[in-house]
């Protein structure tokens, strides 16, 4: 607009005015608007190129946890105690070479000298000892044949038949593959995490030619043989009092359209204490998985936030234990948006483990008697004072910061899941952390990466199946291919489930090595 067109009543100017005024004060509401979408969006995109190519540790320089000018007066306190202290501390083992098992199988090569006659007096030396020099080595595994050899009798007198043994329980009956070889498929797959199409190539360098279809029976017949071991292990995990889980996606390979995968979720359930690890396997990510695999348990349940437990936690009066793990890595994803608050909410937590780590070596100090009394006390003396002073903070920032923001997320994790965070507070038994099952998560996620995806919804459940037996007898320091080696043969015999769950299996052992 031109200065000739402007009008020249007063009134209309002081409206265009206002009318200008406004404009600007929408264009800068939109711009800050935008302003903060752009500063989410930059935030989501420093994370996701974090987790693509930053390192997956979640530490931090515990230098740039002293920046705060509050907290360096407690800080300082705790080191003035410190050194009133008594130092003590335990001397590392060394790094060296570690000496070889005693029960290896031992080739000797001797090497004498070329004489042995004195160069003195030319009379024969004796020998008074020898130089012993380890190396070891390897001979790849060996196929064998083993020859099931059952005579026939008859009668030359009457002529009337022959008669010959029955044939034992065998773990494919007709099949060509003994206990050893499914023993060794299926540790192969689930525990080294070598795919079928490989392990029909390192057949082939042995001569012998075994179709992948052929192998993914075998771990189907097998999978089914094992599954009243995994109802074993999954009866005496739910007679427990607590049972930690977590989840990951499995792409699995749809039926109708083999070209195409669909997103399938492996739980794992575990009893710490027990030595239990169990795994399940479902379709989707809603509650029935949770709720049908915990139906029947009553104790208390470990978890993320998740709301896929929320069923069956109000459904089974069961008490839902929460994770700090989880909290601290919400806040750490948000130390780029708002370092200031995130990086003395990581003190606090910091220092909340810390109390956790004391009792734990206080725990396995055998000079110390330290058991639930002196956790409870020194959680309540401890790590009470510090929760207070992280729901204050919480309280005061979640009004000061918008909801969407990083640590706006993680501030309202934190107090969406405040119950559940502070039970441990009342359970001295009870970790603060759901670590333990993330870490068994591990072993699958190292294999996904390797075979891709399942092969169906129902090769998933079978892995589910095998996944839990090789990990409890990881969880046990059990050789899987050992135990599943007996246990494939013992069980087509009738032998009851319940006397081969690892535990009782490697009692056995020991008793039978005794004697």
């Amino acid at each position: 607009m031109t200065l000739s067109e402007l009008p020249n009543d007063i009134d209309t100017l002081k409206q265009l005015v206002l009318d200008a005024h406004r404009q600007v004060i929408e264009r800068d509401e939109q711009i800050a608007e935008r302003d903060e979408e752009l500063k989410v969006l930059q935030s989501q995109l420093a994370y996701l190129k974090h987790k693509l190519f930053g390192k997956r540790s979640e530490k931090i320089d515990p230098q740039q946890l002293l920046l705060f000018n509050e907290l360096q007066g407690r800080i300082d306190e705790l080191q003035d105690n410190r050194e009133q202290e008594e130092i003590t501390y335990k001397r590392r083992k060394g790094h060296g070479r570690q000496p070889l098992p005693d029960d290896l199988p031992t080739e000797d090569v001797v090497y004498p000298p070329q004489s042995t006659d004195c160069r003195c007096c030319g009379e024969p030396m004796h020998v008074i000892g020898s130089e012993v020099t380890e190396e070891l080595d390897y001979h790849p595994g060996n196929l064998f044949k083993r020859r099931h050899i059952r005579p026939k009798y008859a009668c030359r007198e009457c002529q009337e038949g022959v008669h010959i043994a029955p044939m034992p329980p065998r773990p494919i009956d007709k099949g060509i593959a003994g206990p050893g070889l499914l023993a060794h498929l299926l540790t192969s797959k689930y525990a080294d995490h070598i795919p079928l199409n490989r392990l029909q190539g390192m057949l082939r360098r042995h001569r012998v030619e075994i179709s992948a279809a052929s192998l993914c029976e075998w771990v189907g017949r097998m999978a089914e043989l094992l599954t009243p071991i995994h109802a074993a292990l999954r009866r005496e995990l739910l007679a427990g009092w607590l049972i930690q889980s977590d989840d990951t996606e499995v792409p699995y390979q749809l039926e109708s359209l083999k070209k195409r995968t669909a997103t399938g979720y492996l739980w794992t359930y575990l009893c710490e204490s027990s030595r239990l690890v169990l795994y399940d396997f479902t379709t989707s990510h809603g509650r029935a998985g949770p709720s049908t695999f915990l139906s029947g348990f009553q104790g208390t349940l470990l978890t993320d936030g998740h709301t896929s437990y929320n069923e069956i936690v109000r459904q089974g009066n069961l008490i839902h234990a929460g994770c700090w793990a989880h909290a601290r890595r919400k806040f750490y994803d948000a130390r780029l948006d708002d370092r200031r608050r995130c990086e003395r909410m990581l003190k606090l937590l910091q220092q909340l483990f810390t109390v956790e780590q004391r009792a734990k070596e206080a725990r396995e100090d055998p000079n110390r008697s330290f058991g639930d009394a002196e956790h409870l006390e020194l959680r309540r003396a401890e790590s009470a004072p510090l929760i207070a002073e992280i729901r204050a903070c919480a309280d005061a920032w979640s009004v000061e910061v918008l909801p969407r923001s990083p640590v706006g997320q993680a501030l309202g994790y934190l107090l969406n899941q405040w119950r559940a965070l502070t039970r441990f507070l009342e359970e001295p038994a009870l970790p603060i952390h759901n670590n333990t099952s993330e870490r068994a998560m591990r072993h699958v996620v190292i294999g996904r990466k390797n075979w891709m995806f399942a092969g169906s919804a129902e090769g998933g459940r079978r892995a589910a199946v095998i996944y839990s037996i090789v990990a409890t007898c990881q969880a046990h320091a059990l050789n899987p291919f050992e135990y599943l080696r007996d246990v494939i043969d013992r069980l087509p015999r009738g032998e009851d489930p319940a006397r081969l769950l690892p535990a009782p299996w490697k009692a056995a052992q020991r008793d039978q090595a005794t004697r």
